[in-house]
Order: C-alpha cells, then structure tokens, then sequence
C-alpha cells in the first residue's frame, strides 16, 4: 500500500511591539473605544469610503493596535475571514 505525502504550509502570525506593557490605552467604556478608531480613521474620506478595521486588545482591555482589514466603496466593504485570522499589528 502506498502512502500519501501531503505539504502543508504554516501559518504565523508575528506580534511585535514598540510600546510598553504599562504605556498602552485601556478601553474603560464604548467611547473609549470610539476615541481610539476615530484617531485611526481619515476623516477627510470617512462619509465616501466604507472601511472595517479591528481593534486588538489584551484580556485586561488594553490596546494592543488597529488593524485595517479592508476598504469599499460607499455601500460596503467585502471582507475575507482569513484575513482576520492572519492579520498582523498595525
């Protein structure tokens, strides 16, 4: 009998961080929250372009970074699951 031989690529995901533990914002509330993306967001195209962004945190809420999934047009925006399991730090 003949065995079959299958290649399967890794995945990795690579977090590298440039801001202390103790230096990063905590997310209290909602508009916290809200503070943090609107900080991310260009405001000049905010009405005219769809965006889906994720905002990565730790277990004790504190901002890990923004991570800018995808861009549309003024209807939506089409987002591929794979890239949220993939995506690195912003």
């Amino acid at each position: 009998m003949k065995t079959q031989q299958t290649n399967i690529s890794e995945v990795r995901l690579v977090y590298r961080t440039k801001v202390k533990a103790s230096e990063r914002q905590q997310i209290k509330c909602s508009k916290d929250a809200f503070d943090i993306f609107m900080e991310s967001w260009e405001l000049d195209s905010i009405e005219h372009i769809e965006e889906f962004k994720l905002l990565l945190m730790t277990r004790s809420n504190k901002v890990l970074g923004i991570a800018s999934i995808s861009k549309g047009g003024i209807s939506g925006t089409v987002t591929d699951v794979s890239m949220l399991c993939s995506t690195t730090q912003k």
